[in-house]
């Protein structure tokens, strides 16, 4: 469903190039480490890769597409109870830790850097960012 669903919205977006088209995907297309050769969903137990593995191919077909696109992979560790700290550090590509060496990120900050993101389109134009913040 969720392939069915990116390719119906990937084909709207392609026909209004001046409307960016953004998602929140997952961590598991994120590489593990600047060697870039490894990548977070080989890390996830089998068990638990399915809807990872899903995200991991949308991020991929949403690649090939035309459209003005942004992806958010969030931190490995998303916590809906974590609070709102208003600081978090940015990535590209790779995925990244917070200083105490988790990839953690609570919900408050998510929505914060996502809404800094909106105004600001610092990875518009096909470009994928992921966040973390600290844990306190």
């Amino acid at each position: 469903m969720l392939q069915t669903s990116l390719a119906s919205l990937t084909a709207v977006f392609e026909r209004l190039p001046a409307v960016r088209f953004l998602i929140v995907g997952g961590a598991a297309s994120l590489y593990t480490d600047e060697s870039r050769t490894a990548q977070v969903l080989a890390t996830i137990p089998p068990e638990w890769a399915a809807v990872p593995a899903s995200m991991y191919k949308a991020f991929y077909e949403l690649k090939k597409s035309r459209c003005n696109w942004t992806f958010f992979s969030p931190a490995s560790f998303f916590d809906p109870e974590g609070p709102r700290t208003g600081r978090y550090t940015l990535g590209t590509d790779v995925a990244i830790l917070n200083r105490g060496g988790e990839s953690y990120l609570s919900y408050a900050d998510y929505a914060l850097a996502m809404v800094d993101e909106i105004e600001r389109a610092r990875f518009a134009g096909g470009r994928r960012f992921t966040a973390v913040s600290e844990r306190v």
